[in-house]
């Protein structure tokens, strides 16, 4: 285990686990070997460890320290591998921004109320234009932030998974908590049960979903289409839900026996490429990424 040095503006949270999973409360800054370095050499910057709330919040931890001239811009804090060796503590790192207030977001199934552990968040400005902070919920379902007294935008992802309303409001007034609901994934139910519902996510560099369109044409003979008042010979056509995880999917005919074809295939264009010409099979749903990698 190699040392690890993180880039920290003025405050951080850290959650420690143990070998297995279970939070490691208690820590104390002297046992933890963590340490404040400048260009590579420990600095005089004053660090402080605190625990969170042990109680609440087993194993989060709030590492802060007060900047100095000699210190400059760069002070990253270091962890000593040989703490990490002896111990058996896994670190994870949930860097926030500099706000004045402790935000606590705690992601839950609507169905049973657990936790749901590795949501991607991104918090907005009130106008969902400028992108403030991100992160990943713990195993507790839970993220923590340091924002300021304001009104945010909060946008949940957990694709393929969980589905979420987004965006979500979220209202800062001092320490703060939110919590967000998110259901189980499935795909609209065929409206007739000769139709397969095909579906998606399109999204972009930084795994956003993104609104492009999306469209599949019918491949087959003029005597498949002529026997079939089923088959609609034009593309049928939808657009990707940008704020619904870049989602979209399209009611497509089952491969069956209709008037002796037993297959049934469609070309599929995605933000206007050619994304290939597949079976869709006689079922009620299937994934596109499974059309394509079967």
């Amino acid at each position: 285990m190699s040392d690890v040095a993180i880039g920290i503006p003025v405050h951080d949270e850290i959650y420690v686990s143990d070998v297995n999973d279970a939070p490691v409360t208690g820590l104390l800054q002297a046992g933890f070997g963590i340490v404040c370095i400048a260009d590579g050499d420990p600095g005089t910057d004053t660090v402080v460890l605190t625990e969170v709330n042990a109680s609440t919040r087993p194993g989060w931890y709030d590492v802060a320290y007060t900047p100095t001239a000699a210190s400059g811009t760069d002070i990253v804090f270091h962890i000593t591998h040989a703490t990490y060796d002896l111990l058996g503590w896994r670190l994870d790192y949930h860097v926030t921004d500099a706000g004045a207030h402790i935000v606590t977001l705690t992601v839950l199934d609507t169905d049973t109320s657990l936790p749901i552990p590795s949501v991607d968040i991104s918090v907005y400005n009130s106008g969902s234009t400028v992108k403030l902070v991100s992160g990943t919920t713990n195993a507790s379902g839970q993220l923590v932030l340091h924002l300021d007294d304001g009104t945010y935008k909060v946008y949940s992802r957990k694709v393929g998974q969980y589905t979420f309303t987004n965006p979500a409001t979220l209202t800062v007034s001092g320490t703060t908590a939110l919590t967000i609901q998110g259901e189980e994934f499935s795909p609209s139910a065929p409206a007739t049960e000769d139709l397969c519902v095909v579906y998606g996510w399109e999204l972009g560099p930084d795994r956003v979903g993104v609104s492009v369109p999306v469209e599949a044409s019918v491949v087959a003979t003029n005597y498949f289409l002529k026997t079939n008042p089923h088959i609609v010979k034009g593309p049928l056509k939808t657009t990707s839900d940008e704020d619904y995880d870049g989602y979209w999917e399209l009611s497509l005919s089952r491969s069956a026996d209709f008037a002796g074809t037993t297959t049934v295939q469609y070309q599929f264009k995605i933000n206007k490429v050619d994304m290939g010409t597949y079976t869709i099979p006689d079922q009620a749903s299937v994934a596109f990424k499974d059309l394509v990698i079967p």
